[in-house]
């Protein structure tokens, strides 16, 4: 009776260690990409702060597929998006407007969702040595203005062009922030931009759900404030662990088995 107890304890701290190996695996890092562009009527505007904060009328353009489509995207809970937003906002001194603030002095457009590069085979190879077709980047402009923006004339070095390029190979999830003047907008029905904050990261390995509200947190601080290069943030990914163990069974040995 004593072994058969030593023996369901060892199966037991076989399983604990299973769930802590598996809890430790939870936990990864991710590289999150932050670019936040401003325009020169954006730079004319004093950054807000919680004390003096600004107003802002928002417009959910929401979720959005584009470039090379995946099929049985989930989707996440919009609701919950939106608010994570306007607490983050709200910390950079950004306030939505509602029946006893000022009126709004910018718009801001929100969307997320993920684009993919949408890259074709559109001939026979440029070089006769080469069985590799030649290839039609359709979407490169927007893959390299979500991951370098206007940042790109700053980078000097081969080695930071390289990473953008390759970046905007990737596909992506994003989350898009997009301010405009509301005063103009009003009157004219003009967009006149004033700051586009970009946060993306590579869809392998995590889902869309998992990852908003680090993208989110990331982009928080760049909300408004201009990017000279592209901002990498390391941020840990932790997912909820899930092991699946059957019914547990002791067998019951008898002493002429355990001796053998």
């Amino acid at each position: 009776m004593h072994i058969v107890k030593s023996h369901l304890i060892y199966t037991l701290c076989v399983i604990l260690c299973v769930v802590s190996l598996t809890a430790l695996r939870a936990s990864e890092n991710a590289e999150i990409t932050v670019i936040s562009d401003i325009s020169n009527a954006g730079r004319l505007i004093q950054h807000p702060t919680v004390k003096n904060p600004t107003y802002y009328y928002p417009i959910i353009g929401g979720y959005k597929e584009m470039g090379n489509l995946v099929k049985n995207e989930r989707r996440p809970n919009q609701k919950e998006i939106v608010h994570r937003l306007a607490v983050e906002l709200a910390k950079q001194g950004y306030y939505v407007i509602n029946k006893t603030t000022p009126p709004p002095s910018i718009i801001l457009l929100l969307n997320w969702g993920y684009i993919n590069p949408d890259i074709i085979d559109s001939g026979a190879p440029s070089d006769p040595d080469s069985s590799t077709p030649t290839q039609t980047f359709i979407n490169q402009n927007e893959m390299i203005a979500l991951v370098g923006g206007s940042t790109l004339r700053n980078l000097e070095l081969n080695y930071e062009k390289e990473d953008v390029m390759q970046a905007a190979e990737q596909n992506r999830y994003f989350l898009s922030v997009l301010a405009y003047d509301y005063a103009i907008y009003a009157k004219s029905h003009k967009k006149v931009m004033l700051w586009h904050a970009k946060v993306s990261i590579p869809t392998a390995g995590v889902s869309l759900e998992e990852i908003m509200p680090a993208l989110i947190k990331a982009g928080g601080s760049q909300f408004g404030i201009e990017t000279t290069k592209p901002k990498i943030i390391k941020t840990p990914i932790t997912r909820e662990g899930k092991v699946e163990i059957g019914t547990p069974t002791v067998k019951d040995y008898n002493d002429s088995q355990l001796s053998k």
